[in-house]
């Protein structure tokens, strides 16, 4: 699938970035806390200032499943990151609850339509992750 782009995703686990988008929308929102939404956020900045954002299969990522996420989850003691940063998103981007369900919608059918495009094409898709012994296609 080295070929294979998915156009206007982005995914925050793992990406690069050229110079010149930190230089024209800035570096992540340090209101952010660590763990949820710095990345969406810092991707739809460089949307908006007219970047393309693209998935590809030209290379190869192992991600160890949310180690970061389920560490932070375990030490909920200490802040409530995923609620706060939702929080704070929401504010910065002004997304009541219809605009929320809008976006939502969008995404998940352009999602649905590129990765049944991929797997009738390649027999995989570009975001995949085994659940439970079973390859997932996302």
């Amino acid at each position: 699938m080295k070929r294979v782009a998915r156009h206007g995703v982005a995914n925050g686990i793992c990406f690069m970035v050229r110079n010149t988008v930190f230089e024209s929308v800035g570096f992540f929102d340090e209101n952010f806390r660590i763990g949820q939404f710095e990345d969406t956020d810092f991707f739809l900045r460089a949307r908006r200032a007219g970047f393309k954002l693209a998935t590809t299969g030209c290379s190869f990522i192992h991600h160890f499943g949310s180690i970061t996420q389920n560490s932070i989850r375990k030490d909920k003691a200490e802040r409530p990151y995923e609620s706060e940063n939702r929080a704070y998103f929401r504010r910065k981007w002004k997304l009541n609850s219809p605009k929320r369900l809008i976006a939502r919608m969008q995404t998940k059918t352009a999602h649905n339509i590129a990765r049944l495009n991929e797997q009738l094409r390649h027999g995989h898709s570009l975001n995949e992750k085994w659940i439970g012994g079973k390859l997932c296609y996302h």
